[in-house]
């Protein structure tokens, strides 16, 4: 399975900023999600709203991405998997690759991950994402990197230790774990990495029991108590899942708001006007 990077932009529906924020960014030269600093100054570069997404494996935080990607239509949104990060195994690893703990935080490369939303947050076109193959448990070529053109207005990072490293952390300006029960958990890792992964059953189990589970408790569960947001049973929680997209709703449109505030007084003017 080949890990996805989804685009989202320009389908109907979009949340729309008001009107006359609309009109003064347009003069000013400076879209919705640029931010402000603390100086009042308008950014020289557009800042992104940067979600990350942790909860252990099977834990429905793929699909509650894409929940929010498609309640969020219209949007311009990045989703990129941690599962791409996955650290290149050596000769000598891939000879006995069953002995591999693939969800250590040692398996992902933090360094690369912190890189890539770095530049995303500053502004920057033109990323590069990596993929990762499951089946030859290497990453692909860099010819068959993702490349995010543009500058997305919201970038969401998911993965099992999304929350694990604090530089990771600071990247996220909402963080959320998606909780589901065990049994749950490991009924859908079974299926998917049967289907998508080229596992056995055995395999499965044996991976699971020797290290998917002891990592979830070391590893993974405490990043939960680094979350804004905790979300039981992942996509099924349409509740959730509302609240969690009107939550960013809201906050872009506090970034549009901070961005009117810090428009040159021509702009602001022109902003004045639309409201009376």
């Amino acid at each position: 399975m080949v890990p996805r990077v989804l685009c989202v932009a320009g389908l109907a529906g979009a949340l729309q900023t008001p009107s006359f924020y609309r009109e003064a960014a347009k003069r000013a030269g400076t879209p919705a999600f640029y931010g402000a600093s603390t100086d009042g100054r308008v950014l020289d570069e557009p800042r992104p709203l940067i979600i990350g997404v942790a909860g252990g494996t099977a834990s429905g935080k793929t699909a509650l991405t894409e929940r929010v990607v498609e309640q969020l239509n219209g949007e311009d949104i990045v989703s990129i998997t941690q599962d791409s990060f996955y650290r290149d195994l050596s000769d000598g690893q891939l000879a006995r690759v069953a002995d591999i703990n693939f969800d250590a935080p040692a398996a992902f490369d933090f360094d690369h991950c912190v890189d890539v939303l770095a530049r995303l947050r500053r502004g920057e076109a033109g990323v590069r994402v990596p993929t990762y193959d499951f089946v030859a448990n290497a990453r692909r070529p860099a010819r068959e990197d993702v490349v995010v053109g543009g500058v997305p207005r919201i970038v969401v990072f998911e993965g099992i230790l999304a929350l694990w490293d604090a530089r990771l952390r600071d990247q996220f300006d909402i963080k959320i774990f998606v909780d589901a029960d065990p049994d749950v958990r490991l009924a859908r890792r079974i299926k998917r990495d049967i289907a998508c992964r080229g596992r056995d059953l055995d395999g499965v189990l044996a991976q699971y029991m020797t290290f998917v589970k002891p990592a979830f408790d070391e590893f993974i569960l405490p990043t939960k108590a680094h979350a804004d947001v905790v979300i039981p049973r992942g996509a099924e929680n349409a509740v959730a899942i509302d609240l969690l997209v009107r939550g960013i709703r809201e906050r872009t449109m506090e970034r549009a708001a901070l961005g009117v505030a810090a428009l040159e007084p021509r702009a602001r003017s022109a902003a004045d006007a639309f409201l009376v």
